[in-house]
Order: C-alpha cells, then sequence, then structure tokens
C-alpha cells in the first residue's frame, strides 16, 4: 500500500501513526511512518490499559491512575531486551 498520499493528507494536520501490535516493539508500518517523519506508538500501553481496566471492573477495586505507567516501565524493560 502506498504509504504517500495519506501522510501527505496527515501533515496538514498532525502526524501520528498508532499500530495496536506491541511485540515486536516497531512494526514495518510504524517503521515508514516514522522515516517518513511521524510520530508512532505501539499497543503495549493500551494492551496495559485494558488490563488495568478488567482488574477494575472484576475486583471491584480502583487502581491509582499512575500505575499504568509504573507497569509499563516495570515491562518493557523486560519485554524489548
Amino acid at each position: 500500500r502506498d504509504l504517500h498520499y495519506p501522510l501527505r493528507r496527515q501533515r496538514q494536520m498532525c502526524i501520528r501513526d498508532r499500530d495496536i501490535v506491541y511485540n515486536p516493539e516497531e512494526t514495518v508500518l510504524m517503521k515508514k511512518y516514522r522515516l517518513k517523519g511521524a510520530e508512532c506508538v505501539n499497543g503495549f500501553m493500551m494492551l496495559i490499559s485494558q488490563a488495568i481496566k478488567s482488574e477494575e471492573i472484576w475486583n471491584d477495586k480502583i487502581y491509582n491512575e499512575n500505575i499504568s505507567k509504573e507497569i509499563y516501565n516495570k515491562l518493557v524493560k523486560k519485554l524489548y531486551k
């Protein structure tokens, strides 16, 4: 798929790419957009946020809003060695 047209169109606003895949850390899609100057993030933080929300729902518990960043910082070192 040609990435040039959508990227030119997005450049007028804000260039970002989000890929829900979290392994590998950078997908081919993310790399192509990053090389074009886009800000890219993978789906690892979304996965963590969904897990926390599930825990809150199933266990009727509210977690500190900073817990997702804490978990991310601990796991990212292990996942992306």
